[in-house]
C-alpha cells in the first residue's frame, strides 16, 4: 500500500489560510481571560503560565479572594504581602510591577473567609492573635465587599471597632468605615448557635450606634442561627440591610410569626429591603401538604419571603458564590419567577434541585 503524504508546498500553503473564524478583538480576548481568571483559581494559576501578558492580566485574580483556613495563614498572608525593606541604594514605586513586590494585595482583596477551628470558637489567647491580624486586614482593604467570619469575631469587632474605643486601630477603621461611604459589605456569619449563646447577645445588645460595622453591612447571612428570634434585633442594628437569610430548624416553621416578622421588615430603616431567605435545614419531618400550605401562608403574607434548603455552609461553596456563582438570594428569585410562569397562580409547588434535593417523609 502507497500512503501519499502533502507536499512541503501544500503544507506551507495551508499554513497561511486564514482560520475558519475571525481573529478576536484584543479588548475582547482581555475580557474572556480576566472572567476566567477569576472564576476559578486553578484558571486563574493555569494562565499565569502561559505567557507573561496572561501572567500580568490573571495575577491581580489570585488575591481578589482569600481563604484562611488557619491563623497562621492569616499571619503568613499578612507579612507576605508588606512591602521589601528599603535600602539607600534601592527604592521601591507604586508603579513597579506587580510580580516584583505583593505590596498593592490589600487593594486587590474583595472576598475574606476567615472561618476555622483554628480560630478558636470563642475569643482567648489562641484567637487573640488572629483577631487583630483580622482587624488590621479589614483595615488595609478599601475594596473588601464580601466577609465570613465566625459569630465571636463581630461581637469582638463590632464592641472594638468604634469612635470611642480605647485602642487607635479599633478607632482607625471605625474612621474609615464611616468616611468611605462606597463600602458595602456582603457578611456570612458562621460559628456556634448566636441565638442562645453568649456571643449572640453580645453584639445583639450593642446600641446600633455604638459601631458603624453595622452601618457597612447590606446582606447578611446567618449560617448559625437556630429560628427566627434573630431577625427582629438584626433588622433593627444594620440599618442599611437589603437581604438577610436566616437558617431555621425545621421544628421552628410552626412556631414562626410571619406578623412579627412583616411588622419589622415594614418598619426597618432603609425602606430599601428587598429579600428575606428563610432556610431550613430538613423538611423531612414535615410532610408535603403542611410544607406547602405553609409556604403558600408565607407568600401571600410578603412577597419578599422566600424559603430555602440549607445544607451549611463551607469555604469551597462560600468561593464557589463569590466568584460568580448564583447567591442564595438570587437563586430564590429566579426559582420563585420560574414557579410562578410555571402555574400560572403564583401559588407554590414543591420543586427538587440535584443540590438540595431532600426525600419525603415516607
Amino acid at each position: 500500500m502507497t500512503i501519499l503524504l502533502p507536499s512541503s508546498r501544500s503544507l506551507s500553503t495551508r499554513w497561511r489560510q486564514p482560520a475558519p473564524f475571525p481573529r478576536l478583538a484584543n479588548e475582547l480576548v482581555h475580557l474572556i481571560l480576566n472572567f476566567a481568571a477569576a472564576s476559578s483559581i486553578e484558571t486563574c494559576l493555569a494562565l499565569t503560565l502561559v505567557a507573561a501578558w496572561t501572567r500580568e492580566l490573571a495575577l491581580p485574580h489570585l488575591f481578589s479572594t482569600v481563604t484562611f483556613k488557619s491563623a497562621s495563614a492569616l499571619s503568613h498572608f499578612r507579612l507576605a504581602r508588606r512591602p521589601p525593606a528599603l535600602s539607600p541604594s534601592s527604592s521601591f514605586s507604586p508603579s513597579s510591577s506587580f510580580s516584583t513586590s505583593t505590596a498593592a494585595c490589600p487593594l486587590l482583596v474583595h472576598n475574606i473567609w476567615a472561618v476555622s477551628s483554628e480560630f478558636g470558637a470563642a475569643p482567648g489567647p489562641e484567637s487573640a492573635r488572629a483577631a487583630y491580624d483580622l482587624l488590621a486586614l479589614l483595615f488595609e482593604c478599601p475594596n473588601l465587599a464580601r466577609l465570613a467570619v465566625a459569630d465571636w469575631f463581630l461581637a469582638w469587632l463590632v464592641s472594638y471597632v468604634r469612635h470611642d474605643s480605647p485602642k487607635s486601630a479599633g478607632r482607625a477603621l471605625a474612621c474609615a468605615l464611616q468616611t468611605q461611604g462606597r463600602r458595602q459589605w456582603d457578611l456570612t456569619i458562621a460559628g456556634q448557635s448566636m441565638e442562645s449563646g453568649v456571643h449572640y447577645s453580645s453584639w445583639m445588645t450593642l446600641p446600633a450606634a455604638m459601631s458603624p460595622v453595622f452601618d457597612v453591612v447590606t446582606r447578611l447571612r446567618l449560617n448559625a442561627a437556630r429560628g427566627t428570634k434573630a431577625i427582629p434585633g438584626v433588622l433593627r442594628m444594620f440599618p442599611g440591610l437589603t437581604h438577610l437569610m436566616a437558617t431555621l430548624k425545621c421544628d421552628g416553621v410552626r412556631d414562626l410569626d410571619l406578623a412579627r416578622i412583616e411588622a419589622d421588615i415594614q418598619l426597618h430603616g432603609s425602606g430599601d429591603f428587598e429579600c428575606l431567605v428563610l432556610a431550613v435545614e430538613d423538611r423531612r419531618v414535615l410532610s408535603d401538604s403542611v410544607f406547602v400550605d405553609w409556604f403558600r401562608g408565607v407568600r401571600k403574607t410578603d412577597s419578599r419571603i422566600y424559603l430555602d434548603f440549607s445544607r451549611g455552609l463551607n469555604a469551597e461553596d462560600w468561593e464557589y458564590t463569590v466568584r460568580g456563582a448564583e447567591d442564595v438570594w438570587e437563586r430564590n428569585i429566579r426559582e420563585n419567577r420560574e414557579r410562578d410562569m410555571r402555574t400560572g397562580k403564583g401559588e407554590f409547588s414543591v420543586v427538587s434541585r440535584s443540590q438540595t434535593q431532600i426525600p419525603n417523609k415516607k
